[in-house]
C-alpha cells in the first residue's frame, strides 16, 4: 500500500494533490523521525508531518550524497515553512528523553514501549523470508519500490 496512503488512514489525513509537485498530507503525524538519511525519506517526512509537528533528522546521509551537488535534491521544502514545522537533528542515538516524568535513554525508552505493547511495529515487516532464500531477499531488497517492500525479516521456522 502507498505511504500516504496508509499515513492518512491511520490519522483522519487527506491527500491534497497541487497542480504542481507531488502530493500532499493535509493532517498526518505529530512527530517524525527520519532514520534513513536520503533526500526521498526526508521528503516524505516533510510531507507525512501534521501542521505545526515535528520531524527529528535521525538518519545521518553519507559523505558520498552530502558531496554531490545539488545535496538533497527532490525534496519539497515547502513543508517546512507552509507547516511551519519544527526540524531538528538528531546526533547519535543514546540521547535521554523526558518520557512520562522519567528520564531515559532513548534505545531503553524504544525497547520498553516495543516490550509493553505500546508501540507495534509488527506492520512494517510486510515480507518474509526463508535463509535459503536470502539471493532473492537481496535482489528484492534493493527493488523495495518494485516489492512494496518496508522491511523484510528471515524466517528461522514454517
Amino acid at each position: 500500500m502507498d505511504l500516504l496512503i496508509s499515513v492518512a488512514e491511520c490519522t483522519g489525513a487527506q491527500i491534497l494533490k497541487p497542480l504542481i509537485g507531488k502530493r500532499v498530507v493535509e493532517g498526518g503525524v505529530d512527530q517524525t523521525f527520519e532514520c534513513v538519511g536520503s533526500y526521498p525519506s526526508l521528503d516524505d517526512s516533510l510531507r507525512l508531518t501534521r501542521r505545526g509537528g515535528k520531524v527529528v533528522l535521525v538518519g545521518v546521509p553519507g559523505l558520498a550524497l552530502v558531496s554531490l551537488p545539488g545535496i538533497f535534491r527532490g525534496v519539497d521544502w515547502t513543508s517546512i515553512f507552509d507547516k511551519e514545522l519544527q526540524v531538528a537533528g538528531a546526533y547519535i542515538y543514546n540521547h535521554a528523553e523526558t518520557y512520562q516524568g522519567k528520564r531515559r535513554r532513548t534505545y531503553d525508552l524504544a525497547i520498553e514501549l516495543l516490550a509493553s505493547g505500546q508501540v507495534d511495529l509488527t506492520w512494517m515487516v510486510n515480507q518474509r523470508f526463508r535463509l535459503e532464500q536470502y539471493a532473492e531477499a537481496l535482489v528484492a531488497h534493493n527493488n523495495r519500490g518494485g516489492n512494496k517492500i518496508i522491511k523484510a525479516a528471515f524466517a528461522f521456522e514454517d
